[in-house]
This record gives structure tokens, C-alpha cells and sequence, in this order.
């Protein structure tokens, strides 16, 4: 059975991690920490998943640290991040800047924002959810997928849908990559990195 020293309050855990509260709320919203809430109401996370997250490769910022400013050689790639959820686009906002990815990044709550900025703006990479309200993942994915101008862009999904709830749903196009919830920051950063890999190779071809 689990005792207190096994678990630290979401205060302790983002002082751990060196992250706002409002990350270490959204890695529990999203499954990367493992939380639970007390009959009192006090949310209480288990040590050993803030150790997870530790190990596995975070770039914590230390307090009062500056990021490093783009040198002309880094190619700032423009980037949608489509998600209904608040906190989890915080937490992506927060990954982007303690990770220093080369990414500039804008939001949409679902698939209908989304395809109105990209008309005023056509992204060079897309993250997305599935589940979201007005119209969801899978109908903007296919919509994207139909013009000349937008079928090429790399997608990345993170979704909490299962494979056979993605199935149900028609699945996905061939070539947009698959996350499930729970992802870890290492995880998620790596998928970037690789399609910011295959963005600067073909625009250097």
C-alpha cells in the first residue's frame, strides 16, 4: 500500500521539475505524471512517476535562467498545435520554450479554428488531438489531405483514443504519425524533432 513519502503534493512535484503548477496540472490531465485526488480533495502525485519524468531527459530550465536567442542559422518552423483543452496547450506552450525547440507556435481549440488560420496561413507542420468539439481531428486531417497546397504538411496526433476507436473512426491517413496518451516529454520531442528533420531535408532539396 502506498504511504505519503511515496506521493508529493502538484506544488512539490512542479518545484521537482522546475515547471509552473499549471504544467505539472496538464501532465496530470494528460497522463504523464500519475495523480490521484483524496477523499479531502488534495490531488497527490506518485514520486516514482516525477522521477519518470525526470529520466526521461527533460531539459529543466534552472530559475532566473535565459534561453538561448535564435542564431540566424536556426530555422524557426511555423507550427499549429490544435487542442480543446486549455491546460494541455499550456503544457505545450511550456515544453516549446524549456526544450528550446525551433518551432514558432500557434494555438486552435479544434479542427474548424484550424482550418481558418491555415488559410490566412499555411503551417509547415501540424499537432493535433482527435477528440474536440465543432469539428474533430479526423475531419480536418481529411480535409487537409484534400488540397494540393496543404496534403503534404507532417502531422503529428496525440490522441487518447485507442487504436480501435481510431479504426472506428475511418483511421488515419497514411504518413501522420501517432502518439497515445500517455506521452512523455521525450517522446513528444522526439517525433518533432524528426519531422523538423524531414522539413529542413526537403527544403533544402
Amino acid at each position: 500500500m502506498l504511504s505519503l513519502k511515496d506521493t508529493c503534493s502538484t506544488r512539490e512535484a512542479a518545484k521537482r521539475l522546475n515547471v509552473a503548477l499549471s504544467t505539472v496540472q496538464a501532465w496530470v490531465e494528460i497522463g504523464a505524471l500519475q495523480a490521484w485526488k483524496t477523499p479531502g480533495g488534495h490531488r497527490r502525485i506518485l514520486n516514482s512517476s516525477v522521477d519518470k519524468l525526470l529520466n526521461e531527459g527533460m531539459t529543466l530550465p534552472r530559475p532566473g535562467s535565459k534561453y538561448a536567442e535564435s542564431t540566424p542559422e536556426v530555422i524557426v518552423v511555423r507550427t499549429l498545435i490544435v487542442e480543446d483543452e486549455h491546460l494541455t496547450r499550456q503544457m505545450y506552450a511550456e515544453i516549446i520554450k524549456h526544450q528550446k525547440l525551433p518551432i514558432s507556435a500557434s494555438f486552435c481549440e479544434n479542427g474548424y479554428q484550424a482550418l481558418l488560420r491555415i488559410g490566412n496561413e499555411i503551417p509547415e507542420l501540424i499537432i493535433t488531438d482527435l477528440s474536440m468539439p465543432e469539428m474533430d481531428g479526423f475531419e480536418m486531417i481529411r480535409a487537409l489531405r484534400q488540397f494540393k497546397l496543404t496534403e503534404a504538411i507532417p502531422i503529428i496526433v496525440v490522441s487518447g483514443l485507442t487504436d480501435s476507436e481510431i479504426k472506428v473512426e475511418g483511421g488515419l491517413p497514411e504518413g501522420v504519425l501517432l502518439l497515445h496518451k500517455p506521452v512523455y516529454t521525450s517522446q513528444l520531442c522526439q517525433a518533432i524533432r524528426d519531422a523538423l528533420s524531414q522539413i529542413k531535408t526537403k527544403s533544402a532539396q
